[in-house]
């Protein structure tokens, strides 16, 4: 597995919620967690995939109205790739504060209105 992917805010935010998910979790649920959109989220889960870094599976509870949502979890894999590349982002970003530079809060830290389950979300990587 060879992945190159950027860490950027919206890398980062999407990471954590598929970190933190108890349970399987839609793209446009994550989209939503992550206050990201899915135009983002839906191609960031597909290279993650192809790595072997998620995995996904058709929803079939046939009680629910409506198209098939597809399903997203993070592999064994998957998750210590993302516990090892958000505690790098965390010193990198660390040393870039005490160099005086100016960056952005990632907005893991938001709650979601819309989703009230994250909001008592307590996940520290």
């Amino acid at each position: 597995m060879s992945i190159y992917l950027r860490l950027t805010p919206a890398t980062k935010d999407v990471l954590y919620q598929l970190y933190c998910a108890t349970e399987d979790v839609w793209g446009l649920q994550l989209s939503r967690r992550a206050g990201r959109p899915t135009g983002t989220v839906y191609p960031l889960l597909d290279r993650l995939e192809r790595e072997e870094f998620v995995q996904s599976r058709w929803d079939d509870d046939s009680r629910r109205a409506g198209p098939r949502r597809r399903l997203y979890v993070l592999t064994p894999a998957g998750r210590v790739w993302v516990q090892q590349k958000l505690k790098l982002s965390a010193k990198v970003t660390k040393q870039q504060h005490s160099k005086g530079v100016d960056y952005d809060t990632p907005k893991t830290t938001r709650q979601s209105q819309s989703h009230p389950s994250t909001s008592n979300q307590t996940c520290l990587v």
